[in-house]
């Protein structure tokens, strides 16, 4: 089973959520938000990619996507729907492992067709529900690897995209020397640091440039470029197209598919 670190400290300010009966293009081959993680609930069969690994699933199983996921779908019924809850965790030092695929039993799944009926009503009892079911479902830190410095680091470069820093900054801030860290990440991602921070920033720019109408300047702001010629560079040299060119292809999914050669999907 595989598992993804989360901070479980409070419970979530921001939620997002509702059903689908049909999956639509952009929704085939999607990144998840920086800034929200997504639960997703099937009452079809199909089979969807979570960043590296495929899951075959039947009705009742749940995918858990961390932010800066990919999701993709590489079969999926026809008819009926899926549930999916966006939420934020905003806490500072409760670090948990979470599994990102499993199956629920008859009243789980009551439970969350209940709370996504329910959130028109109250969405503090929807962010209520989800944090009690994340932590019913978490296992302890080391559950997931002793050492989770890697992913710690990666939690602080997603929370600190939108804005200019330095690698410097960052490993003060994390308590490690950047000999560590230009380590870590070149053994976990076979890329430097530098290269990780760059796919991350590119990899919201598409997604926010395929899936928005947001202005180009507000989306170089959130990826944490505050010069619009230093953001047109930046995705220029990152992968040979103008954000204006991004934004005139001609869907989601050719844009997914164009810079998943330049990209590598993210890691769990």
């Amino acid at each position: 089973m595989k598992y993804v670190l989360a901070d479980l400290w409070s419970s979530p300010t921001k939620l997002w959520c509702g059903t689908e009966s049909a999956l639509h293009e952009q929704q085939r081959d999607l990144i998840q938000p920086l800034d929200r993680w997504g639960l997703y609930m099937y009452l079809y069969k199909g089979i969807v990619q979570l960043n590296r690994h495929l899951y075959p699933f039947v009705p009742g199983d749940v995918l858990l996507a961390r932010p800066g996921s990919r999701v993709r779908y590489a079969h999926s019924g026809e008819g009926l729907p899926h549930y999916w809850i966006h939420f934020d965790l905003p806490g500072r030092g409760a670090m948990v492992s979470i599994p990102t695929f499993l199956s629920l039993d008859k009243r789980d799944q009551e439970r969350v067709d209940n709370a996504v009926r329910k959130v028109w009503e109250s969405d503090r009892r929807v962010k209520a529900f989800v944090w009690s079911f994340l932590w019913e479902i978490a296992q302890p830190e080391s559950h997931f690897r002793s050492n989770s410095e890697i992913y710690r680091a990666e939690e602080w470069i997603l929370r600190n995209i939108g804005r200019p820093f330095t690698i410097k900054e960052m490993s003060k801030e994390l308590d490690l020397s950047t000999t560590s860290l230009a380590r870590m990440f070149q053994a976990e991602h076979r890329v430097s640091i530098k290269q990780f921070i760059r796919d991350t920033r590119i990899r919201e720019c598409v997604r926010l440039l395929t899936t928005t109408d947001l202005p180009i300047k507000s989306i170089a702001n959130q990826i944490g470029i505050l010069n619009a010629q230093q953001f047109n560079k930046y995705v220029r040299n990152s992968v040979g197209l103008s954000p204006t060119r991004i934004r005139k292809m001609d869907s989601a999914e050719e844009a997914l598919r164009f810079f998943a050669s330049f990209l590598p999907d993210a890691v769990e």
